[in-house]
């Protein structure tokens, strides 16, 4: 690439040349005019009024040739110092024959006139620039054109109008204003005003004594005055107008050079540059490219050949280019460029594009690095970095893709997979055996399911497979698959077997379920399945009634972070019949029921769900402890009359201390209700924290209040918190108790837990009994009491004030001796039945 001409010095070069000819021109004609006013003695015009008019030609010449602003000033000064010279009387005698002194005196008047407004035209032209306020710029602007204006005014007037001092006042009135208006050029241009004022003082000195000489006196030593007066004032402006053009010159050729040094470095910046360089014209003709274009695209860009832009960068690349920056001015994009494998192989390039008037300049910078990082981060940003599968955010992503699909009827589906006791396999194996299994765990799920599956991981222990195309049914048996690999096989560490649980979720999209819907949907599901038992896979139906239930218990968890559903919540009571004593003596449990959507009476499992979800359990145990004891305070005499009435504590409202204190305080203030209640502890929870829960049991017992075992061998059933806690009731979970006339292992552990009971001194009570045949057992087993359906479903609290208790099947089970017990009871004789007591 060549810099331009003008920063080559063509332009200088020709400058010399017409500077030459323009002497030369002014040369022969100041000879020929110098030679003319020589030569007529009779006129006397002399050698200085020719040297002026030359001087006035040379100079306009020259400020047209430079579009110099203060040469043509001078060279209009010139010619009305000329113009001056002549109206002195050097040149007048010609014409004082035809013109009459009158005629005279105006036209030396107008000359003077003119001459003065030249004059501050000239000093204008030279210091304007200087001049602060713009105002009084523009208004001594005007000061020529007015003094043009006097001058020819001058020529019309009567000669009584004329008065020889005015132009010199005006002018000297103008000179000082502009010069009150420079005095920041004291510092700067003192010399240059010194030598301007010095000429024009004596100027003006010599054509005043000029105007009041006699006529006699005009045409000797005033002439001559004048005339000096001019010379001295043309030499200082002359210098004056010198120094500034000869400075203007020193500057215009300092720019030259500065010009040129840049344009020497610009070309080696250019071609040295470490980016790829490229100039097109907007035709997409290729004019110029640097060196690492020319290696970078050394196939497509060669010397001596049209080189077009559609060759470097294909059609559609280079027409998208050449129109983008055409008509908005700049272009942007990136590109890749295969190189050898020992330059770099595959790389990414960075366009961009700027227009520069007729011309685009391309910049296309090597990002293969930057790239290569971006892809990282951006891998990184949605990526588990344990397994390398997608994390939260990346399943999110794919995801809303999958749902816009579905919206449009392509169905698919979510697997949420989530481990059982995880922590333990960390804690037991250490975290590095834990790694390794989520590891294996990612794999298999992998390996299980499609390969347009896409497999992500949620959490520590949670996973979740987004697979396309798959429909709720498909996705069953991926699941099925997916638990006999990941569950069924054991893992393998440092020589060891190891073995996880899992609970599986599947949910198909729905086209009006929003991400983070889908995923905790599959989430419940999943949760749901590690609840249940067989294989621990639920599928949650993405139909309009199952997707508005679900709906239902999110909005009821965000209502209950604020308040409780009293309206739709109520209190049941399901009785416990003693098998020993008077079964007439009414005991229950009670149990907390929940109003639904259409006023139907159900469980509390939906409820229940999303109070421990959202941490309102204790809210819950709070509002159906008080609706007890305001219940059975209200009717006192019906309290009086019941054996003893349970109510259950969840294990999160155990773990709390201020809902302890309530419990204690509400019960404080019932002093003789609160002998009637009997607290339900579920064992695992007794067992979580043994020193806590027996400092509660201490404290209830203080109050008269006894303590139940809830689902006594469903946990652990450790007789060391047995000893340490003293429980007035157990009772037995009701798995053991729904075939316990056909299984004689439930006999024997159902025995086990009632001689237990007996000799810690506690009563022992079956849950769950649903017919005649499971009561006569336990009646052959001598337990204490019994609850279940086979005596009543749970009915309104209210109901048990005025309702007793179907007592038939007992009586039948008493007459129908147990299976398998040959001691039947043919003759029961009335039995003590055990006191509960604190």
């Amino acid at each position: 690439m060549e810099p331009p001409a003008r920063w080559r010095g063509s332009d200088s070069r020709l400058r010399q040349l017409r500077a030459a000819g323009l002497a030369a021109t002014l040369a022969t004609l100041w000879i020929a005019v110098l030679g003319f006013a020589l030569a007529g003695h009779e006129r006397r015009v002399g050698a200085a009024v020719a040297t002026l008019a030359l001087l006035v030609v040379g100079t306009a010449l020259t400020a047209r040739l430079k579009s110099n602003r203060l040469l043509g000033a001078f060279a209009t000064w010139v010619g009305s110092l000329a113009l001056c010279a002549a109206a002195s009387g050097w040149d007048l005698a010609g014409l004082a024959d035809s013109m009459p002194v009158a005629g005279l005196d105006a036209f030396r008047l107008a000359a003077y006139t003119a001459q003065l407004a030249s004059t501050i035209g000239l000093l204008f032209a030279a210091f304007g620039k200087d001049l602060a306020s713009p105002r009084l710029r523009r208004a001594i602007g005007l000061v020529p054109a007015a003094g043009v204006a006097a001058a020819l005014a001058m020529l019309v007037l009567p000669r009584g109008f004329l008065l020889p001092a005015f132009p010199y006042a005006a002018g000297l009135v103008a000179v000082i204003v502009l010069l009150a208006s420079l005095h920041t050029l004291a510092a700067t241009h003192a010399a240059r005003l010194a030598t301007f004022l010095a000429g024009w003082g004596a100027h003006a000195a010599a054509a005043l004594y000029e105007s009041l000489a006699s006529p006699a006196e005009q045409g000797g030593l005033a002439g001559l005055a004048v005339g000096a007066g001019i010379v001295v004032f043309a030499a200082s402006a002359a210098t004056i107008v010198g120094r500034i053009a000869s400075v203007e010159a020193r500057k215009r050729d300092r720019a030259e050079r500065n010009a040129l040094d840049a344009a020497r470095k610009y070309r080696h910046v250019y071609y040295t540059a470490p980016v790829a360089l490229i100039s097109i014209d907007l035709l997409g003709q290729v004019l110029r490219w640097n060196d690492q274009a020319g290696h970078l695209f050394r196939a497509a860009l060669r010397q001596g050949r049209l080189n077009t832009l559609a060759a470097v960068l294909g059609p559609e690349r280079a027409d998208a280019l050449v129109a983008e920056a055409t008509s908005s001015g700049r272009h942007r994009s990136e590109i890749q460029v295969q190189l050898d494998e020992v330059e770099g192989g595959l790389r990414t390039c960075a366009i961009d594009a700027l227009r520069a008037g007729d011309a685009i300049e391309i910049t296309l910078a090597d990002v293969t690095e930057r790239s290569l990082l971006a892809r990282t981060l951006e891998h990184m940003a949605y990526h588990d970095s344990l397994t390398d599968r997608l994390n939260r955010r990346g399943l999110e992503r794919e995801i809303e893709r999958l749902a816009a699909s579905a919206a449009a009827g392509t169905p698919a589906s979510l697997i949420f997979v989530d481990l059982d006791r995880f922590k333990a396999i960390n804690d037991v194996f250490g975290h590095a055996a834990g790694d390794s299994i989520v590891i294996e765990v990612a794999n298999r799920m992998a390996a299980a399911l499609p390969a347009s599956a896409l497999i992500g991981r949620l959490g520590g222990d949670e996973f979740l497979a987004a697979v396309p195309g798959c429909t709720l049914d498909e996705a069953r048996s991926m699941a099925q698959r997916i638990v006999a690999d990941v569950v069924d096989e054991p893992y393998e560490f440092d020589g060891k077997r190891i073995r996880v649980e899992a609970g599986v979720g599947i949910v198909e999209f729905a086209a009006d379920m929003r991400v983070p819907e889908l995923i905790a949907y599959a989430g419940a599901a999943c949760a749901e399945a590690k609840k249940g038992r067989g294989d621990r896979i639920v599928a949650a139906e993405s139909s309009r009634e199952h997707l508005a239930r679900y709906r239902a218990e999110i909005a009821l968890g965000a209502r209950l972070r604020t308040s409780l559903p009293a309206e739709r919540m109520s209190v049941h009571a399901q009785p416990i019949v003693p098998l020993k004593g008077d079964p007439r003596v009414l005991s229950y449990e009670v149990l907390l029921r929940e109003r639904d959507e259409l006023g139907r009476i159900a469980p509390p499992t939906r409820l229940i769900a999303a109070a421990e979800r959202h941490g309102a359990m204790t809210a819950i145990d709070r509002f159906v402890l008080e609706r007890t004891l305001q219940h059975l305070d209200d009717h006192r005499q019906h309290a009086a009359a019941l054996g003893f009435v349970t109510v259950n504590l969840s294990g999160i409202s155990l773990n709390d201390d201020h809902f302890l204190a309530d419990v204690h305080a509400m019960l404080a203030q019932h002093p003789a209700i609160a002998p009637k209640i009997c607290l339900e502890i579920t064992e695992s929870v007794a067992l979580y924290d043994i020193r806590n829960t027996r400092r509660f049991a201490d404290r209830m017992h203080s109050l008269g209040v006894r303590i139940a075992l809830d689902d006594f061998g469903a946990g652990y059933s450790s007789f060391a918190y047995l000893r340490e806690l003293p429980a007035a009731l157990i009772k037995i979970d009701g798995q053991f108790i729904v075939s316990i006339d056909r299984d004689p292992k439930n006999q024997v552990i159902v025995r086990g837990i009632r001689r237990l009971a007996e000799e810690l001194g506690a009563a022992c009570l079956a849950e769950r009994v649903e017919d005649v045949a499971a009561l006569g057992s336990l009646l052959a087993l001598d337990l204490d009491y019994a609850q279940g359906f086979v005596f009543s479903k749970a009915q309104p609290i209210e109901a048990w004030l005025t309702q007793t208790v179907d007592l038939r099947p007992l009586e039948r089970a008493a007459r129908k001796p147990a299976a398998g017990s040959r001691e039947a009871l043919a003759a029961r004789a009335p039995r003590h039945t055990p006191v509960i007591h604190a």
